[in-house]
């Protein structure tokens, strides 16, 4: 082991710990960004989405509500438990949840999604596997299938601080983030059609500074 993942603690054990305390508390981005990437999605008949990183539940069922069939995704079961509690009635038929491992090959076939939304949930791997986790997403998406993500940025008020682990990556009080700059999103997006990619900044209630967000919506290749 290398001195540097001899600091990283097991993070699916740390988000659990997470959701089995505490209610997600969204930032005001994060329903701006989901309205932005909502009015770019096709007509809800015949159109799946994949998230990952669902925590429990907030994206998956605003999608549902909005015709959507949802296969939210999320690698701590606590989160999944929490969201399946949470679920409307009215959602059953719309929003599957299960616990999957964004790190390894995703469940599902290639190009069945219309759309993968990832709101905060890619900026925790180092460069090796984020590429294969877009690969990933590239694979189960559609040709010109929409993706959306939201990573934390370089400009960020935490980078930096905490024991560096790779590469614009940190690891501080047990939470690994790895913090994207435009030109890394760029290079992990070769060849896709980038609709948007901007800074956005918001604050968690009782947060103590203004957190800094990369926003991205692009397009996969193909016609």
């Amino acid at each position: 082991m290398s001195d540097a993942a001899a600091l990283v603690p097991d993070q699916e054990e740390f988000w659990n710990r997470w959701h089995e305390t505490r209610r997600e508390d969204p930032d005001p981005v994060h329903p701006e960004f989901r309205q932005r990437f909502q009015a770019l999605l096709p007509e809800p008949s015949g159109s799946a989405i994949l998230e990952i990183g669902c925590g429990q539940g907030a994206d998956a069922f605003a999608f549902g509500a909005a015709g959507y069939r949802v296969d939210a995704t999320d690698v701590a079961e606590n989160a999944i438990r929490a969201a399946r509690v949470a679920l409307p009635d009215a959602l059953a038929g719309k929003v599957s949840l299960r616990r999957v491992d964004a790190t390894g090959p995703l469940p599902f076939a290639d190009g069945r999604y219309a759309a993968v939304y990832a709101y905060l949930s890619l900026h925790y791997f180092d460069d090796a596997t984020t590429r294969d986790v877009f690969a990933e997403i590239c694979r189960v998406l559609r040709p010109a299938g929409l993706f959306g993500f939201t990573v934390k940025s370089v400009n960020d008020r935490l980078y930096g601080l905490g024991d560096r682990i790779g590469p614009d990556m940190y690891c501080r009080d047990g939470h690994v983030r790895h913090f994207f700059s435009q030109p890394y999103a760029r290079r992990l997006l070769r060849g896709w059609k980038v609709l948007s990619m901007v800074e956005r900044q918001g604050s968690y209630v009782g947060a103590r500074g203004i957190d800094t967000f990369l926003a991205v919506i692009a397009r996969r290749p193909g016609e």
